[in-house]
């Protein structure tokens, strides 16, 4: 099922999306429905911004990532491509193939975003500069994504006939939204989407 079919289908069953159990999660789809609920939650509190929010939520979030993808290797899931490297792994559960370690790669990028993040949020002036961890955050994990992605198994198809697969073209917008939050916090420029209170304060606009 490609994705104008998927799209038809849940138009017309759209109880089926609610239905996680029988599977279909997806980290794109985690990350945007994360990012819309910090959205509604900043603006009923008007104490804490979308990038305060963020700011905050970008260590957890870069260690549960690099768990859940340990989760994903001992599970046999999202497996590499066969390799001849002497770290291959052989997936019993799904054939008998070496194969890249690719979950073990991604977890592994995960837990170095994490310790770039934790030293990067010592410093009292990205600490306290919006923008700054969540920027680092958006950048270092989806450019990981879309480098690692040549490792796995494509999931779909149609995804054999692109040089880019569907997981690595959803990451290029969280990458280069990464990169504008840093170029905004480097010109304190904040391209008309945040703007200043009375008491100078940054909030959504």
């Amino acid at each position: 099922m490609d994705f104008w079919d998927s799209l038809v289908y849940y138009l017309g069953h759209p109880v089926q999306i609610l239905k996680i159990w029988e599977g279909g999660l997806a980290s794109h789809g985690g990350a945007a429905g994360i990012l819309a609920a910090l959205l509604i939650y900043s603006y009923k509190k008007k104490d804490q911004g979308f990038l305060w929010l963020m700011d905050r939520i970008a260590l957890p979030a870069a260690f549960g990532g690099g768990l859940i993808r340990t989760g994903n290797f001992f599970n046999s899931e999202i497996i590499g491509r066969p390799t001849a490297m002497p770290w291959a792994v052989v997936f019993q559960r799904v054939d008998s193939l070496p194969r890249h370690p690719s979950q073990l790669y991604e977890s592994i990028a995960c837990l170095l975003i994490f310790i770039i993040l934790g030293m990067t949020y010592r410093k009292d002036t990205a600490r306290n500069t919006e923008g700054v961890i969540s920027g680092l955050f958006l950048t270092l994990v989806f450019s990981s994504r879309i480098a690692l992605e040549f490792f796995k198994v494509p999931q779909a198809a149609y995804n054999t006939e692109m040089f880019l697969n569907t997981g690595q073209w959803l990451s290029i917008p969280f990458v280069l939204v990464g990169m504008g939050l840093i170029a905004e916090v480097w010109t304190d420029h904040r391209f008309g989407i945040f703007i200043k209170d009375k008491d100078g304060n940054k909030k959504w606009e």
